[in-house]
């Protein structure tokens, strides 16, 4: 399966890019997955930390030798510690593996034959369960939906993801989560790399949008399985602040592909809806006893996001989209 350069020279099968944020013991679990279980692949690994404070890098550089390490000083965002690994990546395939979840026997070798021998698909996922039903994917942000409240838009497209689901070896989807995601090379070279102006979350959506217009295909391959623990970086940073970096991520997302004026519309759907949330919570804090708490935490969190979207109206709908840290 390995393929060569012009000239005759063997290039790598595949690159596998690991970006670390404070996963040191998940890290590891993932390095050795990567390096077990290759077949008879030609594979290298590359670790990318984001200036992890609980001995990474350190790690990495001390039990494997055989891995590459490019180690920030700071956090600089999931996209552009991506686009490190992938400016250094040699392989005919590139794998993104998240430090929280671990290649299994047959995996790689699978997602590799099924990318050889269908030559529109530009990138495939493994299922993450062994019940092989799990669908790691999503659909495309749809304002229809976005304006419903958040419970019923959520439950709509649960819906539309489950349907993606096929009793067969490979199925289309609209876009892969980026936990285990493996894309072509020649997608690299036509596209580019990650959208840096998303922190995290969104990349996928992202990317997987403009292989859709490039003509690419995007499946998920249920022969192949990847364990994955979900959230260990994430579940790091504090409850609010990732909730405002995710909803920036989204508003970016939407100012790239969707344009300002649908931007717009989403967020006075959202904004009026926050102060409407936020209007009925007062007075009953005021009247409700609320001996539990509940209502004044319920106050104090609507508030924080109402004075979110205020504070940063002009990030969301006027100023250039830019990498939000929060």
């Amino acid at each position: 399966m390995s393929g060569t350069h012009k000239g005759g020279l063997k290039r790598l099968d595949v690159s596998v890019i690991i970006v670390n944020w404070n996963t040191r013991d998940l890290l590891a679990r993932a390095i050795v997955s990567a390096r077990k279980w290759t077949g008879d692949l030609s594979v290298e690994t590359i670790v990318v930390d984001n200036g992890s404070a609980d001995g990474s890098a350190e790690m990495v550089y001390r039990l494997y030798s055989n891995v590459q390490l490019i180690a920030n000083d700071d956090n600089l965002g999931y996209t552009r510690a991506c686009n490190q690994g992938l400016a250094r990546a040699q392989g005919r395939y590139i794998l993104f593996l998240n430090s929280d979840a671990e290649l299994t026997r047959g995996c790689l070798p699978e997602l590799v034959r099924v990318m050889d021998e269908n030559q529109d698909i530009g990138a495939c996922s493994p299922v993450w369960t062994d019940e092989r039903k799990d669908v790691p994917a999503g659909v495309f942000p749809r304002l229809s939906l976005r304006l419903l409240p958040v419970k019923t838009n959520t439950r709509i497209e649960h819906r539309m993801i489950r349907a993606f689901y096929r009793d067969a070896p490979l199925y289309d989807v609209e876009w892969l989560i980026g936990a285990c995601l493996m894309v072509r090379r020649e997608v690299v070279e036509q596209i580019g790399g990650m959208e840096e102006r998303l922190f995290m979350w969104y990349d996928d959506a992202d990317w997987c949008l403009r292989m859709k217009k490039a003509g690419w295909r995007r499946v998920v391959v249920t022969t192949a399985v990847c364990h994955h623990e979900h959230g260990a970086s994430a579940s790091k940073v504090p409850s609010l602040q990732a909730d405002f970096r995710m909803t920036m991520a989204e508003y970016t997302y939407w100012r790239i592909h969707r344009g300002r004026v649908l931007t717009t519309i989403l967020y006075l759907n959202r904004l009026g809806r926050l102060f409407v949330r936020w209007a009925y919570y007062v007075p009953r804090n005021m009247i409700g006893g609320n001996r539990e708490g509940a209502l004044k935490a319920e106050l104090r969190l609507t508030a924080a996001r109402l004075g979110w979207h205020v504070k940063h109206g002009g990030d969301i709908l006027v100023r250039a989209p830019r990498a939000y840290r929060g």
